[in-house]
């Protein structure tokens, strides 16, 4: 009996790491062309069927296999959506969320744009997580080499819905400039202020938000990820 049952958390064990590892390495194959910028539009969508592919087959042997977290999607499908935080993330494709926090699908509601700044669209997302979801964490989180933070401070030439986009970090970039000027670290200088700009704006922009705050019911927090080391740093 013991090893009829060792035979099977061994055959588990194969097919849900094969699947994995075989998806892993599907993507490794894909990779290269795409980080070298080398791809049409047409490959680059192709990509994503297979990799979709790709997942429906990895949860597939999963669910065969008996694992757990393979019902998840079809759960949170029929029953709806806890997340326990939300994050207010840029849009850099070097900034995963989920894989940062180490979160299952369903765990983060996440609003992601160049720049994780508070325009209507992300304060409005941030009050229907607050309101319909009770999030009781609300994070805004930069990163180091954020593309956004570097046009400003590098005093680059935006064109057409850029320009509205950059002026938010051009205006923390502002509150910083003195600091700078004393040789301080414009990029770290200018992520933070902007991080923390975005939290000023949720704190006045929303009454709801502040109610919840000063009842303790709501959690407001900056953050700035290093893409190099994966760490994350918590802002007071």
């Amino acid at each position: 009996m013991l090893k009829k049952t060792l035979g099977c958390l061994t055959l588990t064990f194969l097919l849900g790491f094969g699947a994995v590892f075989a998806a892993e390495a599907a993507h490794a194959k894909a990779a290269p062309a795409a980080e070298k910028g080398v791809i049409t539009p047409k490959a680059a969508q192709q990509l994503l069927k297979d990799g979709n592919q790709r997942y429906l087959e990895v949860a597939l042997r999963l669910q065969m296999a008996g694992d757990e977290k393979a019902k998840l999607r079809k759960d949170l499908a029929k029953n709806g959506q806890h997340p326990i935080a939300t994050i207010i993330a840029c849009g850099d494709s070097r900034v995963p969320p989920e894989y940062i926090f180490d979160q299952p699908i369903g765990g983060l509601f996440i609003i992601r744009g160049a720049g994780n700044t508070a325009g209507v669209e992300a304060v409005g997302s941030v009050q229907y997580a607050v309101d319909h979801l009770n999030v009781p964490l609300v994070v805004v989180m930069g990163h180091s080499k954020c593309g956004a933070i570097g046009a400003v401070v590098e005093g680059g030439h935006a064109e057409g819905t850029l320009v509205e986009l950059l002026k938010p970090i051009t205006a923390s970039f502002k509150t910083v400039e003195a600091e700078i000027a004393k040789g301080g670290d414009a990029m770290r200088l200018t992520t933070v202020a902007n991080v923390k700009r975005s939290i000023e704006v949720l704190k006045t922009y929303e009454p709801e938000l502040q109610k919840r705050l000063a009842a303790g019911k709501l959690l407001l927090v900056g953050a700035v990820y290093d893409i190099e080391t994966g760490v994350v740093e918590w802002l007071d």
